[in-house]
C-alpha cells in the first residue's frame, strides 16, 4: 500500500529487519525503485552506493537516504547523467551526489523530462529536495529543466568543472531555501530559458524563483546570473529577467534583502 516503506542497505545483499515491503532488501537503490509502487517510501542505509548508469526516479516516491554525511550516490562509474527525476510528487532527500569530471561528463542530478523526449514529455511537479550535496561534477551539479512548484532546502553544490553549481532553466514557482555553492567554473547559479526545444509553451520562461534563508556564493564573491534570453522563446519574443529583493514585487527572480550583486547578462 502506498506509504510502505522499502529499505535498502549495501551491506547486507539480503534480509533487513524491519523491512514492511516484501521480504527481501534489493540489489540496488534502482531495484527497490523498480519495485515499489506510486506513493511508497524508501529508505536508503548510510553507505556508498555505485550504480552502473543513471539512476532514475520516474514515479511517484519519496526516497531517503540517512542524510548527506552519511549516504552518498558516487556516479563517477559511467558517463550519463548522475540521478534522473522525471516524475511528479518526488521527494528526494539526505544524499551526496559524487560526480568525476573525467569518467562522467554530465549533470549529476538532473530534473525534468523537457519539451523533447516524446510520450514521456511533461512539466515536472511538486518536487522536493533537501539536504542534498553534490561534488565535483563536469556539467552543472542540479539542473532543473520544465519544472513547477519546487521546494529545496539545504542544498550544495560544488566543483563543477565546465558547469554552474546550480541552473534553472524554463520552469517557475522553485523555491530554495538554504544554497551554498562554490568553485563551480560557470558560477554559483544560472537562471535562463531552455533552448527552444527544450521549452514547454506554457513555462518557457522561468518567473517565480525565490531564493531565501542562508545563500552562501563562493565565499560570498559569487553571483546569482540571470540570463535574458538570446536563445527565442518557443512561444516567441525574448525573455528580460526581472529581479528583486523585495518577494511583494513578484519579480522572476527573488534574491534575499542582503544580496549585493546580482547579475543580469545575456545568454549567448
Amino acid at each position: 500500500d502506498p506509504g510502505d516503506v522499502v529499505t535498502w542497505s549495501p551491506t547486507t545483499g539480503g534480509a533487513v529487519e524491519e523491512l514492511t515491503f516484501g521480504t527481501d532488501a534489493f540489489t540496488s537503490i534502482q531495484a527497490a525503485i523498480d519495485a515499489a509502487s506510486e506513493g511508497y517510501t524508501i529508505e536508503v542505509a548510510a553507505g556508498t552506493y555505485m550504480p552502473a548508469t543513471t539512476l532514475r526516479v520516474d514515479k511517484e516516491l519519496t526516497v531517503v537516504g540517512a542524510g548527506s554525511d552519511q549516504t552518498t550516490i558516487d556516479v563517477g562509474g559511467y558517463n550519463a547523467w548522475g540521478v534522473y527525476i522525471t516524475a511528479d510528487n518526488v521527494t528526494f532527500q539526505g544524499f551526496t551526489i559524487l560526480g568525476d569530471a573525467v569518467a562522467n561528463q554530465q549533470f549529476a542530478l538532473k530534473v525534468g523530462t523537457g519539451n523533447n523526449t516524446g510520450v514521456d514529455a511533461h512539466i515536472n511537479e511538486n518536487l522536493k529536495l533537501s539536504d542534498i550535496k553534490v561534488q565535483g561534477t563536469k556539467r552543472t551539479g542540479i539542473d532543473l529543466n520544465g519544472v513547477q512548484n519546487a521546494t529545496l532546502t539545504d542544498i550544495t553544490s560544488t566543483g563543477a568543472t565546465s558547469g554552474f553549481g546550480f541552473s534553472i532553466s524554463s520552469s517557475q514557482d522553485v523555491t530554495v531555501t538554504n544554497l551554498t555553492t562554490s568553485e563551480n567554473a560557470w558560477g554559483d547559479v544560472g537562471i535562463f530559458p531552455a533552448n527552444a526545444p527544450y521549452q514547454f509553451p506554457s513555462i518557457a520562461s522561468p518567473s517565480g524563483i525565490v531564493f531565501t534563508g542562508s545563500v552562501s556564493l563562493s565565499d560570498g564573491d559569487g553571483s546569482i546570473s540571470v540570463q535574458d534570453g538570446a536563445l527565442d522563446l518557443e512561444e516567441g519574443g525574448t525573455w528580460v529577467g526581472t529581479i528583486s529583493n523585495d518577494p511583494a514585487d513578484g519579480a522572476d527572480v527573488t534574491v534575499p534583502t542582503d544580496f549585493s550583486l546580482v547579475v543580469n547578462a545575456t545568454r549567448d
